[in-house]
C-alpha cells in the first residue's frame, strides 16, 4: 500500500510542478512589468502619446504570435506603456501598420461579435486585480474607437453583461494608430496598499493578416484563461 501512495504522489509531482502557487510559470518569464505613479491630471486622454510622462515610461516588451503562429514574430509592432494614479489606470498604445492596411468598422458599443470579433483592428486589456487566477476584468478597443466591456469568472467564463464607466480615444497616424486609456480604480474590485501584483494579459488583433498577438502567449490545450497572465508589479493604491 505504501508503494502505491508514493507512486501516486511521484506522478502528481510530474504533473503539477511546483511553481509556488503561479500557474505555468515557465510561460511567464519576463512577463511583468512595474508601471510608474505619477500624479495626478498629466494625461489627457485623446489617443495623442504627445504628454511628457509616456517619454519615461518602459515600453512592455515579448509580444509574440498566438495565432496563426504559435509564438512567432508579429507581423507590426506595438508600444505599451501603463502608469497610475491615486485614481486612475492609464494605458497608453501605439499599434504600427500601413494604414491603408487598418480594418474599421463602427457600431455599438460593448457589441463584441458584431464589431470586433474578425471584423476589425482591435487592442484589449485583461486585468486581474485580485491577482486570484480567477477573474479578471477586459477593455477593448478597437481602430474605428468602438469600446467594448467584459468581466471573465473561474478562470475562463465570459460575463459580457459586466460593464463600465472608463474613457478612451483613438488617433490615426502616418505610421498606424493610437489608444489613450483612463481606467478609475473605483469600477474594479481590488485591494488598497503597497507592492501590490496584479495579473495582466494584452491581446491585439490584426485583420489583415487574420493575426492574433499576445503577451503572454500558451498553448489553447492548456486550460484556463486568467490563469496565463503576466504580471503588473509594484502597484501601490
Amino acid at each position: 500500500m505504501r508503494k502505491i501512495f508514493v507512486y501516486i504522489i511521484f506522478c502528481l509531482n510530474i504533473l503539477l510542478p511546483v511553481n509556488n502557487g503561479e500557474p505555468y510559470i515557465e510561460y511567464k518569464v519576463n512577463k511583468s512589468y512595474s508601471p510608474i505613479k505619477i500624479s495626478g491630471n498629466q494625461i489627457i486622454i485623446d489617443g495623442i502619446l504627445n504628454e511628457s510622462v509616456w517619454d519615461s515610461l518602459y515600453v512592455i516588451k515579448g509580444l509574440e504570435q498566438a495565432e496563426p503562429i504559435l509564438n512567432g514574430e508579429p507581423s507590426e509592432n506595438t508600444d505599451i506603456k501603463i502608469c497610475y494614479d491615486d485614481e486612475f489606470l492609464y494605458v497608453g498604445v501605439f499599434l504600427y501598420n500601413d494604414i491603408n492596411k487598418i480594418s474599421y468598422k463602427k457600431g455599438s458599443d460593448d457589441d463584441f461579435i458584431g464589431v470586433f470579433d474578425s471584423k476589425s483592428d482591435y487592442f484589449i486589456i485583461e486585468l486581474d486585480t485580485y491577482h486570484d487566477h480567477q477573474t479578471s476584468y477586459a477593455f477593448a478597443v478597437n481602430s474605428s474607437g468602438v469600446i467594448a466591456d467584459y468581466m471573465i469568472y473561474d478562470d475562463g467564463y465570459i460575463d459580457d453583461n459586466w460593464g463600465a464607466q472608463w474613457e478612451s480615444s483613438v488617433k490615426i497616424a502616418e505610421n498606424g494608430w493610437g489608444i489613450e486609456y483612463s481606467i478609475p480604480f473605483k469600477n474594479l474590485r481590488l485591494n488598497a496598499g503597497n507592492n501590490l501584483t496584479w495579473g495582466i494579459n494584452i491581446i491585439r488583433y490584426i485583420k489583415n493578416f487574420n493575426e492574433y498577438i499576445s503577451w503572454v502567449v500558451i498553448p489553447t490545450e492548456k486550460i484556463g484563461v486568467v490563469s496565463k497572465y503576466g504580471h503588473l508589479i509594484n502597484l501601490n493604491i
